[in-house]
């Protein structure tokens, strides 16, 4: 029996090996968050896919989750006015982690956490680019990063905030303010299950597991399998 498609899940720095590999043998790809550890190993891997025309998508499990559709719809139909301000933030103690803080493994809370920040903030603009960056951290003596904050200016004067530190327990809420209103989505933020907007909060509860889970919320990884099976089937 052929596979359809591959989930890789290896750590950070094994990505684009275990993606040249899979791909090379014309084999879908659905690849851990981050991608790769820097733009050379993407575009590498992105060629790859490309050379083999198969299919390849970072698994951001969280775009697919019920509240972030929720939220790309509302949006959309400018349901809290033009966005003004995104504050997100994303921070668990994982320095006992040795993934999370040594530099061979792939770590940092950057990479790690910050990623699921970063893309709320991408999928709250659209994908725009900011036009400015600005950022400040924290390193450990292994020579990742433990805590970062970052500041991002977009086009009309548009601001998005967003803190992640793999040394301390955040709020792991973010917020959408807008010039009619908030969206406000509570902890966790990275596999969201409840959604306030201006102030009316809606639940959208994930399946009910029936086996024990490594991570809270763990069945919503069934949205972003469902949506692979989507775009193979498109």
């Amino acid at each position: 029996m052929s596979a359809d498609v591959v989930y890789v899940g290896v750590i950070h720095p094994y990505h684009l090996n275990a993606c040249r590999l899979f791909t090379n043998a014309k084999k879908n790809v659905l690849c851990e968050k981050p991608l790769a550890m820097n733009t050379k190993e993407v575009k590498e891997i992105l060629d790859c896919a490309k050379k083999n025309d198969v299919f390849l998508m970072e698994a951001v499990w969280t775009r697919f989750f019920p509240v972030s559709v929720e939220i790309r719809k509302l949006l959309a139909h400018g349901e809290i006015g033009e966005v003004k301000m995104v504050r997100t933030d994303f921070g668990v103690p994982l320095l006992h982690v040795p993934r999370s803080v040594q530099k061979d493994l792939g770590g940092g809370a950057l990479l790690d956490l910050g990623i699921y920040c970063l893309q709320f903030i991408n999928m709250v603009y659209n994908g725009e680019k900011p036009q400015s960056v600005q950022a400040s951290g924290v390193c450990l003596e292994t020579g990742v990063d433990e805590t970062v904050v970052v500041m991002l200016r977009f086009s009309r004067n548009r601001m998005a905030v967003f803190t992640c530190s793999a040394g301390m327990q955040l709020s792991n809420d973010a917020i959408i303010a807008g010039t009619k209103g908030t969206i406000r989505i509570l902890s966790s933020m990275w596999s969201p299950t409840s959604l306030v907007v201006n102030g009316k909060e809606t639940q959208y509860p994930v399946p009910e597991p029936y086996l024990p889970l490594n991570f809270p919320n763990g069945t919503g990884m069934c949205y972003e399998a469902q949506e692979v099976r989507q775009c193979l089937l498109k």
